[in-house]
């Protein structure tokens, strides 16, 4: 891919417009297949957001169509957010029709979405949550942890429809679990479960520290948590981010749990998500 391509960042969402123009969405979304491909399950993800930001200027809320399960869904997430920016509240019933019939079942993919998109619709300050999280509450009952919650958190903390790329929102030394221990019940499990992603991220966009260092810190983070139930939401977190960090190998995840030398309690959490 040359010439023209060649003035914008390689993956960039500038980059898949003018792919998207020169070549049609079958042949760039396979393009960008490819591509997500070469790249670790985490830079996957926020690569489609940025993908999928190009997409839905190119083809608007149809497509949806082009997205699967890949990725970690990013391409979903994005599209589904840039609709509700675009569209309002009234748009997701649709939206939900339409993501349903493309993942096949996987309506908590959908609601994920959602979240990420209430976010980018009310704001990304602490106040503007409230009123996300009561979204989910009346209207995404299916699986608020998996779906409509952590989109939420995640789209919180990252900011992956905000940017089209995952710019982490700073961490406060004096509040590292930031806002969730204001939430209650099942609103607040998801917070602390999400807060390892949000860390990992952080921690990454720092580039000088191993895999192994950064799971370090999570656990001396996740550890660190007062309340019991707090603590082991925030283990299951860290857990959820070993899979794509060892490749989704069982032989490697057991090793980086075990290279973080830590007790057998939290290395069974840490292996179980």
């Amino acid at each position: 891919m040359n010439g023209e391509a060649d003035r914008y960042p390689f993956g960039s969402s500038a980059y898949w417009r003018l792919q998207l123009t020169l070549v049609g969405a079958d042949a760039a979304n396979q393009a960008f297949h490819e591509y997500g491909l070469s790249l670790s399950e985490n830079e996957a993800h926020t690569a489609a957001h940025a993908f999928a930001r190009a997409l839905y200027d190119a083809e608007g809320a149809v497509a949806i169509s082009y997205c699967n399960e890949e990725f970690a869904q990013g391409c979903a997430h994005e599209v589904m957010a840039q609709t509700i920016s675009e569209f309002g509240l009234a748009s997701i019933a649709e939206l939900q029709k339409n993501c349903a019939n493309a993942f096949k079942g996987g309506s908590y993919f959908c609601d994920h979405g959602v979240g990420h998109g209430l976010v980018d619709y009310y704001g990304y300050e602490p106040p503007d949550m409230l009123e996300a999280l009561a979204y989910c509450d009346a209207h995404r009952a299916e699986d608020k942890l998996n779906g409509c919650y952590t989109g939420v958190f995640m789209e919180y903390f990252l900011q992956n429809v905000r940017y089209s790329s995952a710019v982490p929102k700073p961490i406060n030394a004096d509040q590292p679990y930031d806002r969730c221990v204001e939430d209650k019940g099942t609103a607040r499990w998801a917070c602390f479960y999400t807060l390892p992603l949000w860390w990992h991220q952080i921690d990454k966009h720092t580039g000088e520290q191993s895999e192994e260092k950064i799971l370090a810190g999570m656990y001396a983070r996740c550890a660190a948590i007062n309340a019991d139930i707090d603590r082991v939401a925030c283990f299951h977190g860290m857990g959820h981010m070993v899979a794509p960090m060892a490749e989704y190998e069982l032989d490697g995840v057991l090793t980086l749990c075990r290279q973080i030398s830590i007790p057998i309690p939290d290395h069974l959490l840490c292996i179980s998500d």
